[in-house]
């Protein structure tokens, strides 16, 4: 018994000492707080990657710093004085090297997004909301993929420009097909020309003004480039309407894969003017008359599919979804099917770059869960809505949280008269895990609260 004692005794006074000395440590950082020290201080340790630093941008840009805390090694390590005092002790500075993706991400875009706070407006280099929506956020691509803090190229990249694409997007430069016809800056890794890797107002990346790109190859004033368009003055127009900027068939020459049927037989005159005219590239008439002249019986096929019908389908308005020339993809949509949905629907955009993201959403599935012409379900939907999530989720519907209408809640009077997986679930993409609208006792506080 004195034994047990004596046990309980001891274990109880090294926990008091341990809360003490926590007590201690945490006072004396409260009345010694980290200090910034200097780049100078860091060399004495770090000879050769001071060295490396002194000729990297960084170190050129971060002598512009407005404060302390923006200046030499300690912009990114944070201030140095505790581990310097202590002879090194790792534990007591910041090495993104040793940080999660996401965390060193962070790091980086303190300076670089640009709605960084106490910085110059030159170091703001990414519009946050375009890199949301590129393939490289998408996918969870690390700055450190690419880039190099302590030197590295003019951008800090890790390799040369060429080399450093290539090492993700080496089938794009080997073309399409057996015998591809690729674009010459495309075969020459020349990415940068025509894309931004941080993402712009355009999608995939393009850069801004991608037309006169275009033309600083491309004369579209030579005799040979206007007899190629049967006459139509095309200066200044967006060449993807009609091309692919990489790679197609030998014989395509560059014209998308799928083409319209008057637009592959050059009856350019069946839905414009003529070349001749003064305004030729004005339609004749107006565009759901247009569509209309041909595709009257697939708009009634449509229209039968289901009461709910899809806003462009009922005004007719075809080319809100469709390309009228030449596409990329067979049913002939303007883009990939999710950036075609995302240009009417950008709060789904904006819900689909979130951090947690529904698996058909992130991978541009709309059309597993919505028909885009008609259907007899909310939202598009083309099965119930229970119905429709157990396809996937097979737990749904024998051992989770009940759902359906007028349901009422144990313990309470409480009757909820529409409960679906929509009610705690946004089912595109939410920051909370699990997709869910909010935290989760919150969400189960809002019914289950006694």
């Amino acid at each position: 018994m004195k034994t047990k004692l004596k046990i309980i005794f001891l274990s109880a006074s090294a926990s008091l000492f341990i809360l003490a000395s926590a007590f201690i440590l945490n006072s004396q950082e409260e009345e010694f707080p980290k200090r910034y020290v200097g780049t100078d201080k860091c060399a004495l340790c770090h000879g050769a990657l001071h060295e490396e630093w002194m000729q990297s941008g960084h170190k050129k840009t971060l002598e512009e710093a407005p404060s302390e805390s923006f200046q030499g090694c300690e912009a990114c390590h944070g201030p140095g004085s505790k581990h310097v005092e202590t002879t090194g002790d790792i534990s007591l500075i910041i090495n993104p090297a040793k940080l999660s993706p996401e965390d060193a991400d962070k790091l980086c875009r303190s300076c670089h997004l640009d709605s960084a706070a106490a910085v110059p407006d030159n170091w703001k280099k990414i519009t946050e909301k375009y890199w949301k929506r590129t393939k490289h956020a998408k996918n969870d691509l690390s700055c450190m993929k690419c880039h190099r803090m302590h030197d590295g190229t003019s951008d800090l990249l890790v390799s040369e420009k060429r080399e450093l694409c290539l090492s993700c997007h080496k089938d794009v430069a080997e073309g399409k097909g057996e015998s591809p016809y690729i674009h010459m800056p495309v075969k020459s890794a020349l990415c940068s020309k025509c894309h931004n890797p941080h993402g712009t107002s355009i999608r995939h990346m393009v850069v801004e003004n991608i037309a006169a790109t275009c033309q600083q190859c491309h004369d579209l004033n030579a005799e040979k480039a206007i007899k190629s368009h049967r006459g139509y003055p095309v200066k200044d127009k967006y060449c993807m309407l009609c091309h692919d900027p990489h790679s197609t068939d030998k014989n395509k020459k560059l014209i998308k894969q799928y083409t319209h049927v008057p637009f592959r037989g050059n009856q350019c005159d069946k839905c414009h003017n003529a070349a001749s005219d003064p305004e030729p590239l004005k339609l004749k008439t107006r565009i759901d008359e247009l569509c209309m002249n041909c595709h009257t019986k697939d708009h009634e096929k449509f229209l039968a599919k289901g009461t709910l019908v899809h806003y462009p389908v009922e005004k007719k308005f075809c080319a809100g979804c469709h390309a009228p020339h030449a596409s990329r993809y067979k049913e002939m949509t303007k883009d990939q099917i999710d950036y075609t949905c995302f240009t009417c629907h950008p709060q789904v955009e904006n819900d689909a770059s979130q951090k947690f993201r529904h698996l058909p959403v992130h991978k541009g599935m709309c059309l597993s869960c919505h028909d885009p012409k008609a259907a007899n379900y909310a939202k598009l939907l083309i099965k119930e809505m229970g119905e429709l999530c157990s396809s996937c989720h097979k737990t749904q519907t024998t051992h989770t949280h009940p759902l359906g209408t007028d349901l009422v809640i144990p313990k309470t009077d409480k009757i909820v008269h529409n409960l679906t997986c929509s009610t705690c679930h946004n089912v595109h993409g939410s920051s909370f895990a699990y997709i869910l609208k909010e935290e989760r006792n919150r969400i189960c506080y809002e019914c289950h609260t006694f």
